[in-house]
């Protein structure tokens, strides 16, 4: 169950994240406006509108668009947003207005009266979320050649195989005699994996940093503890066989 939710799990939690993201930062950019006060949507578009009624529509706009030298200002009785997410844009609809379009400092500028006027935002395509190393699915790690790929699928990897070396050092942990009690070793136990879990984030990054060959990665920390494990469990059964 480790191994899948070290390897599947969290990869696609990581790419739901990312998703969830990007669509709460398009909508912090061109979503609901709040009326008394100007919002530029970091397209080129700053808004205002007076008031707003109770189905959210936006009474008395002003809009300015920037299209590189030309501006168009837009004066409407009101307006409403749609959204087309097919073609990944935001319409913002004006009604009954005027539009006066030119370019700044040149006396030549055309006035347009309508009763409909869209307006189409193209909203952000973002990154993608495969862009992120840790949303990666593990297959597409395997056909990577990179260092990153190679230091992030041994760090899933590092999951299940650490807990199975946990696993196996706990068994000289369990065992303690009746003047330390039952807790007498518990101090020690947290040391081995603070220092365990520091080991293999300190061999990610050297990974990353091709400070250690790849074929050595992280496996020589898990060998290290489990050459600790199996060096105690051997002490151990000496001492049981002479009592």
């Amino acid at each position: 169950v480790l191994a899948y939710l070290s390897l599947e799990g969290a990869p696609w939690a990581m790419r739901k994240i990312h998703a969830l993201k990007e669509v709460a930062q398009q909508e912090a950019e061109v979503g609901s406006i709040a009326a008394g006060r100007f919002r530029s949507t970091g397209f080129g578009v700053v808004f205002y509108a007076q008031s707003a009624t109770a189905d959210g529509r936006l009474k008395d706009v002003f809009l300015e668009h920037r299209r590189g030298d030309t501006v168009e200002v837009v004066v409407a009785e009101y307006a409403e947003q749609l959204t087309d997410p097919d073609r990944n844009l935001r319409l913002m609809v004006l009604y009954d207005g005027v539009r006066f379009e030119g370019v700044p400092g040149e006396p030549r500028f055309r006035t347009t009266e309508f009763r409909e006027h869209g307006i189409p935002i193209q909203l952000d395509e973002g990154s993608s979320p495969f862009d992120d190393i840790e949303a990666q699915p593990t297959s597409m790690l395997l056909e990577s050649n990179t260092k990153e790929a190679r230091a992030e699928l041994q760090w899933r990897l590092s999951a299940p195989i650490s807990a199975l070396v946990l696993v196996l050092l706990a068994l000289p942990l369990a065992r303690t005699t009746p003047r330390r009690g039952r807790y007498g070793k518990l101090a020690i136990a947290i040391l081995i994996y603070i220092l365990y879990s520091n080991l293999l984030g300190a061999a990610r990054v050297w990974m990353e940093q091709e400070r250690i060959p790849a074929f050595l990665g992280m496996w020589w920390v898990h060998a290290l503890v489990l050459i600790v494990a199996l060096i105690w469990l051997r002490r151990q059964g000496r001492v049981v066989g002479r009592a």
